[in-house]
């Protein structure tokens, strides 16, 4: 599964709702924080023996995190990255 920019995101979802429509498809759609463990890539450099980066070492609650979106039609799947500022704009 690919991550399209928003807007290819937006029409080829409408593509596959229309599709799904008329034979009657369930298309499901997910959203959720987009990030990764930060334990998980700690663990990894540990084990490769290397110094960790800064970017593992800092683990801030309050961070802004994007949101992953998922369309899944039968065989079909769709995701994007969205952004918070991206968000806050649409509105």
């Amino acid at each position: 599964m690919t991550v399209l920019d928003n807007d290819t995101f937006l029409i080829r979802l409408s593509e596959v709702f229309k599709a799904a429509e008329p034979i009657g498809r369930k298309v499901s759609l997910s959203m959720k924080r987009y990030t990764y463990d930060e334990r998980k890539l700690i663990a990894k450099q540990q084990k490769e023996k290397t110094e960790p980066s800064s970017e593992a070492k800092t683990v801030s609650s309050d961070k802004e995190y994007p949101c992953l979106f998922r369309a899944v039609c039968g065989k079909t799947k769709l995701s994007t990255v969205v952004c918070l500022l991206q968000m806050s704009a649409s509105n």
